[in-house]
């Protein structure tokens, strides 16, 4: 499987257009969140070691330790979703003329669906958890640049959703309900948890340059 992130922006962009299985729609919303989480890691250097935010220097640096790990997890994801997909795009084109081959074909792909499910959803989450760094440093990142946290929450808000997609468009294949009833409610919750915290952090933001200086 190729190193998605080794390559160029542009040779990224063309493997996206490219009429291929790998990097989607999955990979994609893990590269969007990467982006976003990057964009909340620069809010945090932009304010640490800052005198007039002294007070919250300890909890600047961890929200930064944080932000770095979700920054770098997201981007592997990149890589991880291709691997997880591309058997599923081969558990499709398995024969299915005899009940053999039907039997053995139902059972890849609900094997493969699973798999292929799973990374997006944790895709999701990493978002949703960056998410809520971004609402934190919007009450006390630097205020020249809080712009980019709105940005940055816009991107990881669009990337959680991204992921969700893929999520749910594997479950048809997938038997197991059970399974599929705890993902789609997890999914949902996840979901419920990034809009909610991407409008909180435009809130804040927007307050904050209300406010006099």
């Amino acid at each position: 499987m190729e190193d998605f992130l080794q390559k160029s922006c542009y040779e990224f962009l063309d493997c996206l257009a490219a009429p291929q299985p790998v990097p989607g729609g999955g990979g994609a919303a893990a590269m969007v969140g990467a982006i976003g989480v990057a964009l909340a890691n620069m809010l945090s250097n932009y304010t640490v070691d800052k005198p007039k935010y002294a007070q919250v220097q300890a909890e600047l640096q961890n929200l930064l330790t944080e932000g770095s790990s979700y920054q770098k997890e997201l981007a592997a994801l990149v890589g991880k979703d291709a691997e997880a997909f591309y058997p599923l795009s081969q558990a499709y084109r398995l024969p299915k003329e005899t009940e053999e081959e039907k039997k053995a074909k139902a059972e890849a792909l609900e094997n493969a669906s699973k798999a292929a499910c799973l990374v997006p959803l944790d895709i999701a989450q990493k978002c949703a958890a960056a998410l809520a760094v971004c609402c934190r440093l919007a009450e006390i990142g630097n205020k020249m640049v809080l712009s980019d946290v709105i940005c940055a929450a816009v991107f990881l808000q669009a990337a959680l959703k991204a992921a969700g997609v893929n999520v749910n468009i594997n479950l048809d294949a997938i038997s197991d309900k059970n399974w599929v009833q705890e993902k789609v409610a997890l999914l949902a919750e996840l979901i419920s948890q990034g809009d909610d915290l991407a409008e909180e952090t435009m809130r804040k933001v927007n307050d904050r340059l209300r406010e006099k200086k």
